[in-house]
């Protein structure tokens, strides 16, 4: 099933990121006692939780999950306004020379 994530900025994602890499099912919480219960029976022994936070963290955090595709997009218009920004500044140069090769003494 296809799942997209939308997140209000970089930042968010960044002050959130530690939650997220150290989240762990057996860390949740339920309004009822016995439906964390429950839900961790259901996963399996210790070795199965931990099974299941590993493939918790790939699907979250790992290079194809649900936030990969959000930061490699971030990464990118990073790098697109550093170009920009060194486009403009090598356009406002030649500008200035354009225009003192223009200037007549009198």
């Amino acid at each position: 099933m296809e799942q997209h994530v939308v997140l209000h900025s970089h930042k968010v994602l960044e002050e959130n990121s530690a939650q997220l890499e150290s989240l762990r099912v057996e860390d949740c919480s339920a309004s009822r006692p016995e439906d964390k219960e429950g839900i961790l029976k259901k996963i399996g022994s210790a070795s199965e939780i931990e099974e299941f936070n590993r493939r918790l963290q790939q699907l979250l955090l790992g290079s194809e999950g649900l936030f990969a595709g959000w930061k490699d997009a971030q990464a990118l218009l990073l790098d697109v306004g550093a170009i920009a920004a060194r486009a403009k500044t090598s356009f406002n140069a030649s500008q200035s020379a354009i225009f003192e090769e223009d200037l007549v003494e009198i």
